[in-house]
């Protein structure tokens, strides 16, 4: 594998020979300082990778953190490899440009753009793990837009983190209290290690007033486990199934209950949900029910000292907001999870 100046012509032809995960990288906007990561797969036909060369050309404000060797599929029947980047956000601007890449003798070029704002006092600032814009996450990168959308008309301050593998700490020995929220989901959480665990479990973070919002569902095989080992010290315990035949739940007004959480919400779409169940009712509070299992609910906080915990029994929550509820509430209901000053939850 070299990594060096790799002139792609980025022909229509050539594109479509080499397959991304992402097909592109949109950032959207974010301020200066923030941590912004992601991940893209690249895959084409092939039964070898014996010859077969990688080389890699980023433009000056994308660095490449970690580069996969070339590899054969489970199946045998495609090569790939893997590339993590992180961009330079230290000075403010609008950067665009390709990060070009040649497998082989394939070559292909991604478009990479980012805006980058002046930090602000008194804008949220959210931090998420695992970032959505990742190797796994789709191959079409437009389904991001109701996010990026989101972020720019709530000025949210986000920052993206990747979850390294391999038992070392998703949360990367931080103090997170510089971050009003939190977003477990995916690999982000499936990753946490054991003093992940341990330092949330101690509670730190959302008693002084943090809001942690962990995403999981039976969808995402290991996250409901990984997700139980956080929720039951808060009175919660997601439960490791999903709604069968019907997949699609719609849950209407009645459904939702009135909390500061839940302002100007009225109905929203769940598709496979996970349910969960509230354990100690001093603690937990079902914010939207589960109409198919009795007394649970695909949404549930837990109050702790200033902070909240929130259980939210899906999958790909950028694609839980995005078009498939256009016309639902769950964007309306996902920014008010991400607010601080949404307010806290007072638990009845």
């Amino acid at each position: 594998m070299a990594l060096g100046s790799a002139h792609a012509s980025g022909s229509a032809a050539q594109s479509k020979i080499l397959r991304l995960q992402p097909n592109y990288f949109s950032f959207g906007e974010v301020y200066v300082g923030a941590i912004v990561e992601g991940s893209l797969r690249v895959s084409t036909e092939g039964k070898s990778t014996a010859g077969l060369s990688l080389k890699i050309k980023s433009p000056s404000f994308v660095r490449i953190t970690d580069i996969s060797k070339v590899q054969l599929t489970r199946d045998g029947k495609d090569v790939f490899c893997e590339i993590a980047l992180s961009i330079d956000t230290q000075q403010v601007g609008n950067y665009s440009g390709p990060l070009q890449i040649q497998m082989g003798n394939h070559q292909v070029k991604v478009p990479v753009d980012v805006s980058i704002l002046a930090r602000k006092a008194g804008l949220t600032r959210v931090l998420i793990i695992e970032t959505p814009f990742y190797k796994y996450s789709t191959s079409n990168a437009s389904r991001f837009n109701a996010w990026l959308d989101m972020v720019k008309t709530a000025k949210l301050d986000v920052s993206y983190w990747l979850s390294p593998p391999g038992g070392q700490s998703s949360l990367r020995n931080k103090d997170l209290s510089k971050y009003d929220v939190v977003l477990l989901t995916e690999d982000g959480l499936y990753n946490l290690c054991r003093s992940d665990v341990e330092y949330l479990k101690q509670k730190q973070f959302v008693e002084n007033g943090g809001r942690m919002i962990i995403v999981a569902s039976s969808f995402f095989q290991g996250s409901v486990q990984k997700a139980n080992e956080l929720l039951i010290a808060y009175g919660l315990r997601m439960i490791d199934t999903e709604p069968s035949p019907q997949d699609e739940v719609d849950v209407g007004y009645t459904g939702i209950a009135r909390d500061p959480l839940t302002k100007d919400v009225h109905n929203l779409y769940f598709h496979r949900p996970s349910p969960i169940a509230v354990t100690n009712l001093l603690k937990g509070k079902i914010l939207v029910k589960a109409p198919m299992y009795f007394g649970k609910g695909f949404v549930a906080v837990s109050r702790a000292g200033k902070g909240e915990v929130v259980a939210l029994g899906v999958s790909l929550w950028w694609l839980w907001i995005g078009e498939d509820a256009a016309n639902f509430d769950n964007a309306k209901f996902f920014l008010n999870l991400l607010k601080k000053n949404s307010g806290g939850c007072r638990v009845r």
